[in-house]
């Protein structure tokens, strides 16, 4: 305390401005903290909310035995890394079928087709037999039944 009385005002007034710099600095880094804090939780909670379950064999719960035709206009909508099997135990029934990108803003996309990933432009056909399994890899695909 009595080296406050040593020094002249202009350096008492930037002492004081340095400690208020520093407090503000200090309560803003609190404050960010609680902030992206709240926000984790939100996104856990949002998270925890959607209950979609890969088994073992890479098929989804509540998506057995379900085929292309049960969809609007003999289209299905597959996940992404979600693996999809074809024949009569699988999702999808054999056939031939055109693959789209689920999000149109662009024009390739990786599926992996028995466990090879290929790259496919949007409208691509391919011909699926029993056993086959279809990923898509890059983004959601949309899954066509063609006309044979």
């Amino acid at each position: 305390m009595f080296a406050f009385v040593v020094m002249d005002t202009g350096k008492i007034v930037l002492l004081c401005v340095v400690i208020v710099a520093i407090v503000l600095a200090v309560s803003m880094l609190i404050v960010k903290s609680v902030l992206m804090s709240r926000r984790s939780k939100k996104g856990r909670e949002k998270n925890e909310s959607v209950n979609t379950e890969v088994n073992i064999d890479g098929t989804v719960d509540g998506c057995d035995n379900v085929s292309v035709d049960d969809y609007f206009d003999g289209q299905l909508v597959m996940s992404r890394n979600v693996i999809y099997s074809v024949g009569t135990e699988g999702q999808i029934k054999a056939g031939k079928y055109a693959l789209k990108c689920a999000d149109d803003a662009s024009a390739k996309f990786n599926v992996r087709v028995n466990g090879l990933v290929r790259e496919y432009d949007s409208g691509d056909s391919v011909t699926l037999t029993d056993g086959d399994t279809l990923s898509p890899v890059s983004c959601a695909v949309i899954l066509t039944a063609l006309e044979d």
